[in-house]
């Protein structure tokens, strides 16, 4: 994918947030795909080879971790992408990376939270 623009942001990563909001795709396994290739999808939009092969290896572990805790609902990952969409159409890389963080640490907590059960 080429680097990033702005008419470039909406349509591959809206279109990767509306698969996950497909009532068929919630509760399947296609829900978690697209969850994880909305990272693989931001990666190839840096135009950095570097981060596109590191980020897909990390997505891969993830991928097996995530099989190893199972399946549960997550309300806060779709909205939170939204708004991370958002924030990069208007050009906020600051609250771009905000919104990021803040639900990566809340996914880092589910994830946490659900190995001690």
């Amino acid at each position: 994918m080429p680097r990033i623009t702005r008419s470039r942001i909406a349509p591959a990563l809206l279109a990767c947030v509306a698969l996950c909001c497909a009532p068929a795709a919630q509760a399947e396994k296609a829900d978690r795909e697209k969850n994880i290739e909305f990272h693989r999808i931001l990666a190839h939009m840096t135009g950095n080879p570097i981060m596109v092969v590191v980020v897909g290896g990390v997505l891969d572990v993830l991928r097996q971790f995530i099989h190893s805790i199972g399946e549960y609902p997550n309300r806060h990952v779709l909205p939170s992408r939204k708004r991370f969409i958002a924030h990069l159409e208007a050009g906020d890389a600051d609250a771009a990376v905000a919104e990021m963080q803040a639900s990566l640490m809340k996914l880092q907590k589910t994830y946490l939270s659900r190995l001690e059960k």
